[in-house]
């Protein structure tokens, strides 16, 4: 059995109010090094080095390194499948969309010109001599009804 006695401190700082009182400061100068505060994530994994089994940290190694390069050959297929979609899809589509553009442009030129020519005939309509007027009784030359005109007629 153990038996445990209690040895005075005389280290001269006592008074009488420290009589009969027992210092439980739990920062002594062996544990004054120690701080939870400093220790880092790295110095907390350091120390599960001694607890953890060396075949259990082989094989999360192992597993994390394959993963990590399973990772790096998904992330280099995405890149190239990405750069060979980009350039087709420009390659392919962006003559389609020129051209796209510029038969809408003639559309809006041709209504225009359409536009232009009914405001003429509503201006100048009825006129005899105004170019486009229809005279009664008049043969419309062939030209004006889209034939062919030989030449020298």
């Amino acid at each position: 059995m153990v038996r445990l006695t209690d040895v005075p401190d005389h280290s001269g700082s006592s008074s009488d109010s420290d009589a009969g009182h027992y210092s439980t400061d739990y920062d002594s100068d062996a544990e004054s090094e120690f701080s939870v505060t400093d220790e880092s994530f790295i110095d907390r994994l350091a120390a599960l080095a001694d607890v953890i089994p060396p075949h259990v940290r082989y094989s999360v190694s192992s597993k994390l390194a394959s993963l990590g390069s399973l990772s790096k050959a998904t992330a280099f297929f995405l890149g190239r499948a990405a750069w060979v979609l980009s350039t087709t899809a420009l390659v392919m589509v962006a003559p389609l969309v020129y051209e796209m553009e510029k038969e809408t442009h003639i559309e809006i030129l041709e209504r225009e010109q359409r536009m232009r020519e009914q405001s003429t005939q509503q201006l100048m309509g009825g006129q005899p001599g105004a170019p486009g007027a229809v005279v009664p009784g008049a043969a419309a030359s062939p030209a004006a009804v889209g034939g062919i005109v030989p030449p020298g007629f």
